[in-house]
């Protein structure tokens, strides 16, 4: 199975894929080194998500500019996932630790904004699109018999 790691595989050259997969690494190395106060490795993991979010957000717009977005919605549904996932570890770890006020750029109820967007962004883009009863709703609309008008 290949999965994409650049925009240029998405159409474009922007990275598209590295957004959720480069800075992983990274991460993981920064929770696991124990030198790192708590509160600080939270700060510095924060700043790489908001900017890896960032890079999938313009990564996003480039596609959908150039024609390639409807054809790699499976990738975007993945690389979407493992921002989520990745701002929801973050949620997590804040509630179990003590972020420095004046430290970090970004508070946690900063992150839990960002991570309910993509969640919408996963909702509506990759969710049901339509329901039963709201098919049948906006057929009466333009049904002049069924509607009444």
């Amino acid at each position: 199975m290949s999965s994409i790691s650049t925009l240029e595989e998405f159409g474009t050259t922007r990275a598209f894929g590295a957004a959720a997969t480069r800075s992983e690494g990274v991460t993981k190395w920064i929770e696991r080194t124990s030198s790192i106060p708590p509160g600080v490795a939270w700060a510095v993991n924060a700043g790489i998500w908001f900017a890896d979010m960032e890079t999938f957000r313009e990564a996003e717009d480039e596609a959908l500019v150039v024609g390639s977005y409807s054809a790699k919605l499976d990738e975007h549904r993945l690389i979407l996932s493992k921002l989520i996932a990745r701002g929801e570890r973050l949620l997590l770890s804040a509630k179990q630790i003590t972020v420095p006020a004046d430290f970090s750029l970004f508070s946690a109820n900063d992150v839990r904004s960002a991570v309910a967007s993509l969640h919408t962004t996963l909702r509506c883009q990759h969710g049901p699109k339509t329901h039963p009863k709201v098919d049948s709703e906006i057929s009466k609309l333009f049904d002049v018999e069924k509607s009444g008008v």
